[in-house]
């Protein structure tokens, strides 16, 4: 028999946890009222933000359609309120008679901390519940060590996962009066958004669980040696599962314990990229962590001293524009940025050589290169990619004794030999076999004649020296992370800090609308 319920009615809002796995918030909300009454909130004002892209926006849609399939199967359904959470949610809360809101933490926005709090203070101030519940791990109290967030993310994921509900009672609502609400899943167009123009995943719990299990019987025993070539990541050599766990399909701790549980007497080649996997997915979530005790990293340089240098507005157009388009004339580079505009998708490697050659060869400021992924990236999330913006461009850990810039030769050599990624994404360069291929710009005019490449026409020269580049990136930065370092060793490295008080100057040079519309990586020569 069942408990006597403590709630007659509550509502679980849905963000990024949308799944019916693992989720504590809906499975608390099941235990403790009579009714549960799931929803998602679509604000105009995320879709207007500049970092978002119709792809992702695409993806979320398909994750909305998969829950709500998921939430109908077990009595329930999935209702979409449109409008400022702020506004809406304790509108509709007190329309519905509910007692309160269950929901998962989520810090990914500045914007929607502070919408959280915001939201906070409305239910305290109306004695309505407003509990939050962890949907991956953050430290939440006390000071930040790092082996005590590792000690504690492990106990995290070792927990005992919340199955999901097999019934969610959910009433039958009539609809409340000022409040817009969609009765079905909306389109790009609904939304405002210009077609997507992406080749996508599937999005939804279901094609990631999917994903998952294939990835783990099927493909796990080659991902250690498949992580670093654009090609191989491409033909599922890597899981492909960010996309999913940006928005929350699957749980990472659901992850980390099937790969344990397959760990026990697997092959060593397997129990090598079990490992592999496993460490990535605590990496992706201490970037999140980090994220949370420094937001302002979303808008602005973590330290001051890198201010001074590649400002925002000394961006030059024409070579952002280059690097955006996938013609700055180093072929993997330019296979990278078509496939990334292309699918949504690259991996790590070519995502961080594409953030070194912005930041450190052509020395534009790194969040030109965040937003233009931000806006491309199915997988796209502010705390991950922002972070490791600032880290390939030299800003953080300023007491690593060196500045790591890819060299987009080597990695022709190391990551695509056979020059397979660069012959698909640029067919300019099909006829060029390598090593040739690796460098166009290198070829006699008997020899652009003879492969019918002729740079300048039909493929660019390189737009900087990389090499010379390189050499005068670091003899910008290495000073200002050598006085970084000695701050640090003396314990005074946070009187160089930005703060968020150092935020708004910056938006209102970068882009008035950021402010209110919240949406949603040293040289090291042979890198």
């Amino acid at each position: 028999m069942r408990a006597l319920s403590q709630f007659k009615r509550l509502v679980v809002w849905f963000r990024r946890d949308l799944r019916v796995h693992d989720h504590a918030a809906l499975a608390q909300a099941c235990q403790d009222a009579e009714e549960v009454i799931p929803v998602f909130i679509l604000d105009p004002n995320q879709f207007a933000h500049k970092e978002v892209g119709s792809g992702r926006v695409q993806f979320l849609l398909e994750c909305l359609a998969d829950l709500d399939r998921s939430l109908i199967a077990r009595g329930s359904y999935l209702t979409l309120l449109r409008g400022n959470a702020v506004d809406v949610l304790p509108r509709f809360v007190a329309c519905v008679g509910a007692q309160g809101v269950y929901y998962s933490l989520d810090i990914e926005r500045w914007s929607g901390q502070q919408r959280d709090r915001a939201l906070i203070q409305r239910f305290a101030e109306q004695g309505l519940v407003f509990r939050g519940f962890l949907n991956y791990y953050l430290q939440l109290e006390g000071e930040y060590d790092r082996e005590r967030w590792h000690a504690e993310w492990t106990r995290f994921s070792k927990q005992p996962l919340y199955p999901p509900p097999e019934h969610i009672p959910t009433p039958q609502l009539e609809p409340c009066p000022g409040i817009q609400t969609y009765s079905y899943i909306p389109t790009l167009r609904d939304l405002g958004l210009p077609p997507n123009t992406q080749r996508l995943l599937p999005g939804g719990e279901t094609a990631a669980r999917t994903r998952l299990f294939t990835f783990l019987d099927q493909r796990i025993a080659t991902y250690r040696a498949c992580i670093s070539s654009p090609s191989r990541a491409e033909e599922d050599g890597t899981s492909r599962l960010s996309p999913y766990f940006k928005f929350g399909c699957l749980s990472i701790r659901a992850c980390v314990q099937e790969a344990r549980r397959r760990y026990i007497g697997a092959p060593p080649a397997v129990q090598r990229s079990l490992q592999a996997w496993v460490s990535r997915l605590q990496w992706r979530d201490h970037f999140i962590q980090k994220f949370a005790l420094y937001p302002e990293a979303e808008f602005v340089n973590l330290y001051r001293p890198f201010d001074a240098i590649r400002r925002y507005e000394d961006a030059d157009p024409k070579l952002l524009e280059a690097w955006q388009q996938g013609r700055t004339g180093y072929p993997l580079v330019d296979a990278s940025m078509r496939a990334l505009v292309e699918t949504g998708l690259i991996n790590f490697r070519m995502r961080a050589m594409l953030a070194t050659f912005l930041t450190l060869n052509l020395m534009i400021d790194w969040r030109h290169g965040a937003e233009w992924f931000m806006r491309h990236l199915l997988d796209g999330d502010a705390c991950v990619d922002h972070w490791q913006w600032q880290m390939q461009a030299g800003i953080t850990q300023p007491t690593r004794p060196f500045l790591r810039a890819y060299n987009p030769l080597k990695q022709c050599h190391d990551h695509d030999p056979e020059a397979r990624f660069i012959h698909k994404y640029v067919p300019e360069l099909r006829t060029l076999p390598p090593p040739l291929v690796f460098e166009p710009h290198k070829l006699s005019p008997f020899e652009q004649t003879w492969y019918g490449v002729h740079i300048g026409r039909d493929y660019p020269a390189p737009i900087v020296d990389a090499e010379a580049t390189r050499k005068s990136a670091i003899e910008i930065i290495t000073p200002i992370r050598e006085l970084l370092a000695q701050a640090e060793r003396e314990g005074r490295l946070d009187d160089y800090r930005n703060t968020l008080s150092d935020v708004t100057p910056w938006l209102r040079v970068a882009a008035p609308q950021a402010d209110e519309a919240p949406a949603e990586m040293v040289a090291e020569e042979e890198a």
